[in-house]
């Protein structure tokens, strides 16, 4: 891993993260990995939705998984309504 340059927009953002958590007197450590793990929740909701919402689509359009996927490009077989 390279080492990190302290920028001085690198900087500018570490000063707006920490006013944003109350400031020098107010922001711990501690609260902000709550913030970050705050965040980390909404993204793996926002996820399992994504993933609901894709499957309730393809459900509906009639598309099946071929079960042999490498895992670079989702591949998959249109049933016959549909071609």
């Amino acid at each position: 891993m390279p080492r990190l340059r302290w920028t001085p927009e690198l900087h500018h953002a570490f000063v707006r993260v920490m006013k944003r958590l109350g400031g020098q007197e107010r922001a711990t450590p501690l609260k902000e990995l709550n913030e970050m793990n705050k965040r980390l929740k909404e993204m793996e909701e926002e996820a399992a939705a994504l993933r609901e919402m894709q499957a309730k689509v393809e459900k509906e359009m009639g598309v099946q998984d071929c079960g042999h996927n490498d895992g670079d490009v989702d591949e998959y077989i249109f049933t016959e309504a549909f071609i």
